[in-house]
């Protein structure tokens, strides 16, 4: 009867007591610090980080509803059923650009912090952004190449729509990778607003984007404007940051020759082979080649 209800209770108890258990620990291991603390400072530093909660808050929320605008309007504009398959396509690409970007960002926010104080803030993002860069492009091009192909074979060919849905995404799911980590530049160099501006337009794009779809009824337009809107807004920002960091254009451009020429290679099996035209079989050889070249290329990088 208190199903809902008890999860909620049992979210905020845990939280209050991580969060309690946390602070108490602080409180007794750093006292002399906690001490020297006066309201003059205090009031400095509310001043000082007051657009932290000002602004992140709502780039949070612009940033939360421009990821599920497409999940919630989908269904009842264009259909459950083809909006389910948008779903499929969208959790298989965002779940490991997610998982290894939030791991990648935690790590990077300390190191950024700490290289700025040192002002060896651009060799670091210059770094970051080259090994991302390095990571994502290859993965990109396999999926804007063998998508559709690949879905059916993996998920049944019932599924194949989805795939030619992610071929559409996979430009925009390697650059929100390569650029999510290098967001949390927004914190470390107290640059909240234009956070918040990157966050808005995002949701601009989703929403005009969804928009022109609807009104064409064509839901494989909205994906595909959904692609290009954040395609280009995510490399505005990149961009952006990347200069604001301290590093010059081309630099930026440097960094994508070597991903670039690897991922030409790595899908050249399987592209050659749906241009000649050798049949299903051959393709799905010139398909598993492309792979094999994409696996062998990541382990060199470990």
């Amino acid at each position: 009867a208190f199903g809902p209800v008890a999860l909620l209770i049992g979210h905020i108890t845990g939280q209050a007591g991580g969060a309690g258990g946390l602070g108490a620990t602080t409180l007794v291991k750093h006292r002399p610090a906690f001490k020297s603390v006066t309201a003059k400072s205090v009031l400095y530093v509310l001043d000082r980080y007051r657009r932290f909660p000002l602004f992140a808050s709502w780039g949070a929320v612009f940033s939360t509803a421009a990821a599920q605008l497409p999940i919630l309007l989908f269904a009842p504009l264009f259909g459950p059923a083809v909006a389910g398959i948008y779903i499929l396509a969208h959790r298989v690409l965002t779940r490991p650009v997610q998982v290894l970007g939030t791991s990648v960002a935690n790590v990077f926010t300390s190191s950024a912090a700490e290289a700025m104080r040192k002002d060896k803030l651009a060799p670091l993002v210059a770094r970051v952004h080259a090994h991302l860069s390095s990571i994502a492009m290859p993965a990109a091009a396999i999926l804007m190449a063998t998508g559709d192909d690949l879905f059916s074979l993996v998920f049944g060919y019932q599924w194949r729509q989805a795939g030619e849905f992610a071929q559409m995404m996979a430009p925009w799911m390697y650059i929100q990778f390569v650029t999510s980590p290098l967001t949390r530049l927004f914190i470390v160099m107290e640059k909240q607003v234009h956070g918040t501006v990157f966050q808005g337009a995002q949701l601009i794009g989703s929403l005009t984007s969804i928009g022109i779809g609807a009104y064409n009824n064509e839901i494989g337009l909205a994906i595909m404007m959904l692609g290009i809107s954040n395609f280009f807004i995510y490399g505005i920002f990149l961009t952006w940051l990347l200069v604001e960091s301290g590093n010059s254009y081309l630099e930026v451009l440097k960094a994508n020759r070597v991903p670039l020429a690897v991922s030409l290679f790595v899908v050249s099996p399987f592209t050659l082979a749906k241009m000649m035209f050798l049949g299903r079989d051959i393709e799905m050889v010139g398909m598993s080649v492309s792979f094999l070249l994409l696996f062998g290329y990541y382990g060199l990088l470990i």
